[in-house]
């Protein structure tokens, strides 16, 4: 992880703006997901409840997620070190996600 820039951002603008030139995301909130998933990032989510949780599972990146009482510098590295080993697949999984959720939907609401 060192040599590594992190961003944080105080504003939705700012966020949206980011979003496209990350590497990856690590998030705590339901959204920082979503737009990594949109934006075909690996990421890991520090999950502190069911809805953050039904999420990671839906989108198949369960082994990404830490409870934030199991949140420490050892478990964070090891997370990363995978994320960072695996990042081919895990980017090409956001991307099929994304696409088949985008797809699904749109056949959904022709249909409305």
């Amino acid at each position: 992880m060192s040599g590594k820039t992190y961003n944080t951002t105080g504003t939705l603008e700012q966020t949206l703006k980011v979003y496209p030139s990350l590497y990856a995301v690590v998030g705590m909130r339901y959204h920082s997901a979503v737009l990594a998933c949109i934006h075909s990032l690996p990421f890991i989510m520090v999950s502190y409840g069911p809805k953050t949780e039904e999420l990671m599972n839906f989108l198949d990146n369960k082994g990404y997620t830490i409870p934030p009482e199991d949140l420490s510098v050892e478990t964070f590295s090891k997370m990363w070190e995978d994320l960072e080993r695996l990042y081919g697949s895990l980017e090409k999984n956001m991307t099929e996600r994304y696409t088949t959720i985008h797809e699904e939907t749109l056949q959904k609401l022709s249909t409305l």
